[in-house]
């Protein structure tokens, strides 16, 4: 593989300084002091979204930093990678934290986490980039003696790519993404069931029960036959999202979460 030009390289890190930036703004809005981040562009772009989904759920509903044991924290930490929920046994010193969303009186108090691992149909876990999950269960795993990987309902998963402005995502990725989806909410996808009763001329329709609460997220283009395949089963798409391009994208995100709250 050749190796990338001066330019290229020099685009990337002007790049990862623009969401660097961005994280320490929305970080002060947050009553946080930034985190300290992995010198790659695919963690500044997931701490990125994560904080910039956090300030503007913020600006209508509570959102309060929590260490590894729910605490208030205003020393904020993300994950590294993909890993658990942490037990409260642990001490939370160098544990990642998460934000929490709505206040005890919420419909469903929410957390917003980077890199969990959800539990799936199959017993086999996936991670989501960034996460918006329930507060009754991570509150469980937190009491319990090792904490776990996540098995509760998701209000959004998000799947992130930061890849060069050029780049186009190959169309496995979203085959990849679709998977995940099905093996964590096994009914979603299917839009409606048709069952017809031979006794009967009439047919009866059940419609779907669940949205898949999944997007892809990414810094580079997607083709328009991706984004067909992921709307076909209620996945969002939202190419070339990154500080000063297409950040009305994370609006619509955020407002996926509020119904929650």
């Amino acid at each position: 593989m050749a190796k990338p030009s001066a330019a290229t390289l020099a685009k990337t890190a002007a790049e990862k300084a623009a969401m660097e930036a961005r994280i320490s703004k929305a970080a002060a809005d947050l009553a946080v002091a930034a985190p300290s981040l992995a010198s790659t562009k695919g963690k500044t772009y997931e701490t990125w979204v994560m904080f910039e989904i956090a300030a503007r759920l913020a600006i209508s509903h509570k959102v309060k930093a929590r260490n590894s044991a729910g605490k208030s924290t205003t020393t904020f930490r993300v994950r590294g990678g993909p890993g658990h929920i942490k037990s409260a046994s642990e001490p939370p010193g160098k544990l990642p934290c998460h934000f929490e969303l709505g206040s005890p009186q919420a419909r469903e108090p929410l957390e917003l986490h980077n890199s969990v691992e959800h539990v799936g149909l199959s017993d086999e876990t996936h991670e989501f980039d960034v996460s918006a999950i329930s507060k009754r269960y991570t509150s469980g795993l937190r009491k319990s003696a090792k904490g776990g990987p996540y098995e509760g309902p998701c209000a959004l998963g998000l799947e992130l790519k930061a890849y060069d402005v050029a780049t186009t995502l190959d169309k496995a990725i979203a085959r990849a993404l679709l998977g995940t989806v099905v093996d964590l909410h096994p009914g979603a996808v299917v839009k409606s069931v048709k069952i017809e009763f031979r006794a009967k001329a009439s047919d009866t329709y059940v419609e779907r029960f669940g949205y898949p609460r999944a997007a892809l997220l990414t810094t580079a283009w997607i083709t328009p036959e991706t984004r067909k395949f992921l709307e076909a089963y209620g996945i969002g798409s939202h190419p070339n999202v990154a500080p000063g391009h297409n950040e009305g994208d994370l609006d619509a995100l955020a407002s996926m979460i509020r119904p929650w709250l």
